[in-house]
């Protein structure tokens, strides 16, 4: 014959339990949309801050060039703060996007997605070259001073910037707002598939550069 108490007691205990877990569940979920993202953006956006004060001052880099100390790499530790400040801004818009809708509105959307690639562009092509400067200056280390200097890794970085620029100029093209979802429209969606998967080449080829 069946415990009717202690059915109870089992069928309680687990709808404690049930409660509980949904209970940290919802605690996690407001933690990482509320908490976590704006967290993230705050610290970032000092940190970077200062960063750009400290490499953009000229005094800063006359100082380490009279040092003997070569600045072949600041020029793109200076950018790329500002490419992950610009990311950080999205980010936050991203957020603010939990209270009121600020993404899904035209050239808003189209803005943010194409700025999105390009500061992805940029941070990992910028990780790239600094890099490969690097393993220059150790394989050879008497000829750093005559091809590395802060003039060519600057013209280098603007250089990538234009390429990111130009590589993802079709974007905006393809983005627009559907069903009040920032999202590629469905007659040019074949396009966005096909460039999302040069994309992936693209990608490819500087994890394994």
């Amino acid at each position: 014959m069946i415990d009717a108490e202690n059915v109870t007691s089992t069928s309680l205990n687990n709808s404690l339990n049930t409660v509980k877990l949904l209970s940290h569940t919802t605690l996690l979920e407001f933690f990482f949309r509320h908490v976590y993202l704006l967290l993230l953006v705050v610290i970032g956006c000092i940190g970077n801050g200062f960063v750009i004060i400290v490499f953009g001052q000229r005094a800063l880099r006359t100082t380490i060039a009279s040092m003997g100390s070569n600045m072949s790499v600041y020029p793109f530790l200076f950018y790329m703060a500002i490419s992950d400040t610009i990311y950080l801004s999205i980010l936050f818009c991203l957020w603010l996007s939990n209270y009121i809708n600020i993404l899904h509105r035209p050239v808003v959307c189209q803005l943010t997605l194409y700025l999105t690639y390009v500061c992805n562009f940029i941070s990992a092509y910028y990780t790239v070259s600094f890099t490969a400067q690097r393993l220059f200056a150790v394989v050879k280390p008497f000829r750093v001073s005559h091809v590395l200097s802060w003039y060519r890794s600057r013209c280098l970085a603007l250089f990538i910037i234009c390429i990111a620029c130009l590589i993802y100029s079709y974007l905006p093209f393809l983005i627009g707002i559907v069903n009040g979802q920032c999202f590629s429209l469905k007659h040019l969606r074949w396009i966005n598939e096909l460039m999302d998967i040069v994309d992936c080449f693209v990608v490819f080829l500087r994890d394994h550069s």
